[in-house]
């Protein structure tokens, strides 16, 4: 009978191990789109839709750790090109979750809310070294 509760208590500390071990290498990191994308952890790939008044954003994720990213409630820049102008304005009722604990890539789709806006084509984010790239595949920014 103690052999028994030798084993139990043997294989519940082997589970508990296994759980704090999976937990720590799990830990959620939540961050903002704007800081992921500057950290190289994340490509951004941004569709005009509806004639400039929504964008699709889609996030790919560069690497195997789980990451939550947000774009928060309210209106927010998002930076389009290199030159300090190039600009537009996203409007969220809520803050726009994007879950990549499980996933290598997600789409959202978010309101324009500026007068200048990505009316069609697409915009491709990415960072080497600090520094972001803009591939503008067919992309047309204007005033609507």
């Amino acid at each position: 009978m103690k052999s028994i509760k030798v084993f139990t208590a043997f294989i519940c500390g082997i589970l508990l191990l296994g759980n704090i071990a999976f937990s720590q290498n799990h830990t959620e990191q939540k961050k903002d789109i704007k800081t992921a994308l500057s950290s190289g952890e994340i490509k951004l790939i941004i569709t005009g839709l509806e004639d400039g008044m929504k964008l699709s954003i889609k996030v790919d994720k560069k690497n195997e750790k789980p990451l939550v990213l947000y774009i928060p409630k309210g209106t927010s820049e998002l930076k389009i090109g290199s030159s300090e102008f190039q600009k537009i304005q996203l409007s969220t009722q809520q803050e726009v979750k994007i879950d990549l604990s499980k996933l290598m890539t997600q789409t959202v789709i978010v309101i324009q809310s500026s007068k200048q806006k990505l009316i069609k084509g697409s915009i491709i984010m990415d960072s080497n070294s600090g520094s972001i790239s803009y591939d503008f595949q067919n992309a047309m920014v204007g005033v609507k």
